[in-house]
């Protein structure tokens, strides 16, 4: 079982972070992308909880986010 998985390894670049080893699914292959930066989508998560641009400038103004 565990020869199953590890022919399905991969490489995995992240920009800016190490290059992670993962393993991949029993399922067809997808297009891999790297994860979202911390905070990329700070500002479309807050608006949709309401916030408006000049609260959200707030927040980062005083270190919030």
């Amino acid at each position: 079982a565990l020869d199953l998985y590890a022919s399905r390894t991969f490489m995995l670049a992240q920009p800016g972070e190490a290059t992670l080893r993962q393993i991949g699914g029993l399922f067809g292959s997808t297009a891999a992308r790297p994860a979202p930066a911390l905070g990329e989508h700070s500002d479309e998560a807050l608006g949709a909880l309401g916030l408006t641009a000049a609260e959200i400038v707030g927040l980062r103004v005083t270190g919030v986010i």
